[in-house]
């Protein structure tokens, strides 16, 4: 079952859902919703979302995603909203850095606190970076993934970025607990996938100039 909310002042409004689409990549940030609500049906009126409101999506009565609406298209019954959730805060701003003698979960706190972003729990990564440098202008998610790559290349642990109600947070990966199974008639109703050569190469040119001349080689 579909459940929809929209929080205001730590009070729960559920909307009138008619359609949900939960979408995330494991390799990207954020994750987000796709929703269709109704607003109005003929004399009655139903609560709605403006930018900047926390949104809640729950399935079958567990919590599958928290985030904040960033983009709307109201129409005259219904309204269309995007969220995301607080990884998206990562995406979004920019900054530099220096880091000495940190770890890489100290650094994710330290940029959650200097951005007022708030956060849960917190994973020891263990291996002390002795320095990090971000001269330019980077992302706050990728300055955290160099940090999480650098950690990978000395301990060979795998570390996760995810939002959990609303706030910020760092795992171990994989965790076997958080691992999704998907089974037709069970949890999902059915699934289709598609093929294609389009981008298939079946030969390469090598070509380079030389006193003159061009050589060619082909494989």
């Amino acid at each position: 079952m579909i459940e929809l909310f929209v929080i205001k002042d730590k009070e729960w409004l559920e909307l009138v859902a008619e359609s949900v689409s939960l979408e995330g990549h494991r390799y990207q940030a954020p994750r987000s919703i796709e929703a269709t609500i109704v607003v109005k049906q003929g004399d009655q009126t139903y609560y709605s979302v403006n930018e900047g409101d926390t949104v809640l999506f729950k399935w079958k009565g567990k919590e599958l995603f928290r985030g904040i609406v960033f983009a709307r298209t109201p129409d005259e019954y219904t309204l269309a909203f995007s969220a995301y959730d607080m990884l998206q805060y990562l995406v979004k701003n920019q900054d530099v850095y220096v880091f000495s003698n940190q770890r890489a979960d100290q650094m994710i706190r330290r940029i959650a606190n200097d951005f007022q972003i708030p956060t849960t729990s917190i994973a020891n990564t263990g291996h002390t970076i002795k320095s990090l440098v971000i001269k330019n202008d980077t992302t706050l998610y990728d300055i955290i993934l160099k940090a999480l790559k650098q950690t990978k290349s000395q301990t060979g642990r795998h570390y996760q970025l995810y939002s959990e109600k609303g706030k910020l947070g760092l795992r171990a990966w994989p965790d076997p607990s958080e691992v999704w199974v998907l089974e037709t008639g069970v949890n999902i109703t059915g699934y289709q996938y598609s093929t294609s050569i389009n981008d298939t190469a079946t030969r390469v040119v090598l070509r380079r100039q030389k006193d003159n001349r061009t050589y060619k080689a082909s494989a």
